[in-house]
């Protein structure tokens, strides 16, 4: 497991992180658990490669505690969401915002959209461009936490990539979650050095917390212990965000 995000020294706003794990080791509990932290009285959106992993994120949000109203943002059409309890489908970018909208008016403090990354030009971009029209609804607002899953998606995709444009969708934190980071455009044997590879999009990295190195291939930890290190490790770098101003750039050791 790899936690990486801005250095503390960094001109660079530390808004953004990056999360790898091996398939399997509960990537979504982790952003559950960061979640609860940075987002937990706020808004996330999620954004997932396909409808069977937005379906079964769904599930591992609401098992990890995610309690609140949420969007799935995908087809109706043979979607198995539709008529779950407490979650709303659609894809219409008007009808998504008014939905925000009605959980913003009725005081819920905890709100999730899941989206696939097909639908996110047009119905989350779109969604954010909306005008305001008098006594209308307005454009989605801006997210407390970002969410992308299987992000190296993002770096070969000019269409999936937009989710990573902080001016066509706007949020105080973004976590990017990958199993098969890149470097370079490459898949990396080493995890020591594997990295998204625009750190502009994704963030450049820093050691975890504890300073250990833990590779994916000897991931031994028990799963629950795994999610509070990584989980408190990101959140606490994230939170401090757009407060870290001033310092100087300083080469950082990759863990």
């Amino acid at each position: 497991m790899g936690v990486y995000t801005p250095s503390p020294r960094s001109r660079r706003k530390r808004f953004r992180a990056q999360l790898h794990m091996a398939p399997g080791l509960g990537k979504t509990r982790v952003a559950a658990r960061i979640a609860e932290r940075v987002a937990g009285a706020g808004s996330m959106l999620m954004a997932v490669p396909t409808r069977g992993l937005l379906e079964q994120t769904y599930g591992v949000l609401r098992r990890a505690g995610r309690t609140g109203p949420m969007v799935a943002v995908y087809s109706p059409r043979e979607a198995a969401l539709v008529g779950e309890p407490g979650v709303s489908v659609a894809t219409d970018p008007l009808l998504v915002a008014q939905l925000v909208e009605s959980f913003l008016a009725a005081g819920e403090r905890q709100f999730t959209v899941l989206t696939t990354y097909a639908s996110v030009e047009g119905s989350i971009i779109a969604g954010h461009a909306l005008p305001r029209m008098p006594g209308g609804v307005g454009s989605l607002p801006e997210w407390d936490l970002l969410v992308t899953d299987e992000s190296h998606h993002t770096e070969t995709s000019k269409s999936w990539g937009q989710v990573n444009d902080q001016s066509l969708v706007p949020a105080l934190h973004r976590l990017a979650m990958t199993a098969t980071p890149r470097l370079m455009g490459a898949v990396s044997r080493d995890p020591s050095r594997a990295r998204l590879s625009r750190t502009a999009s994704f963030g450049p990295g820093v050691p975890c917390a504890s300073g250990r190195r833990h590779r994916p291939g000897a991931a031994v930890r028990p799963a629950r212990e795994a999610d509070h290190g990584a989980a408190g490790s990101i959140a606490s770098r994230l939170r401090a965000g757009p407060s870290v101003r001033g310092y100087a750039a300083q080469p950082t050791e990759e863990t």
